[in-house]
């Protein structure tokens, strides 16, 4: 279980010197989705953090990459669009991605049962 003091509060901060991070929008066992906006274009984006927690263990940071180029090279619309990777100041690895609208596959399930 996620506790709130494995989510550092992003709220405000400007990543990679273009990207604002708005509002937390989901969490998961490694990391955490926020919305967030290109400060310069004004486009809404989502940027995926790892954990603190994992930021420093050397396996989870190669597997985040791993990831981050992994879904860059997805051309297809069944795919979120990854537009960027770096690392915060603090030595947080994250993810820019293509923001989408609409309700999560867990809602979806709870919703409707299995599809």
């Amino acid at each position: 279980m996620t506790s709130s003091q494995d989510i550092p509060d992003l709220q405000g901060q400007v990543v990679g010197g273009k990207y604002r991070v708005d509002r937390l929008i989901g969490t998961g066992g490694m990391g955490t989705v926020w919305e967030g906006m290109h400060v310069a274009l004004g486009h809404k984006l989502a940027i995926k953090f790892i954990k603190p927690a994992y930021a420093t263990h050397p396996d989870a940071r190669k597997r985040f990459e791993i990831e981050a180029r992994a879904a860059a090279k997805l051309k297809t619309k069944h795919a979120v669009q990854v537009y960027d990777f770096g690392v915060t100041d603090d030595g947080i690895p994250y993810i820019v991605m293509e923001y989408l609208e609409g309700r999560s596959l867990s809602e979806m399930l709870m919703e409707k049962g299995p599809m």
